[in-house]
């Protein structure tokens, strides 16, 4: 799985990660692309794990993930009118 450092600290996103981040930010594929000036379907083949990365294109993303503010951790809130669970562990008595 191909991984993406972002931040000053310099932490490890995998691309599992920076999709659940963008989701929870309802930041797209093309905005990522727009802010790191690359094609969407070049994001899109890279978050699929079907297209390796330059250095110079790794930096462009890394540099993007940080002016879209992906850098962080992200709370993910159910959109109005979109289901959402809330999971309950068992407890042992």
């Amino acid at each position: 799985m191909e991984t993406i450092e972002a931040g000053a600290e310099g932490e490890t996103l995998s691309t599992r990660e920076l999709r659940m981040r963008m989701v929870g930010k309802d930041i797209s594929i093309a905005e990522l692309a727009r802010a790191a000036d690359l094609y969407p379907t070049e994001v899109a083949a890279m978050l699929g794990g079907h297209r390796h990365l330059s250095a110079s294109r790794r930096q462009r993303i890394e540099q993007a993930i940080v002016a879209l503010g992906l850098d962080g951790p992200v709370e993910a809130t159910p959109r109005p009118g979109e289901p959402s669970f809330t999971i309950r562990k068992p407890t042992v008595e």
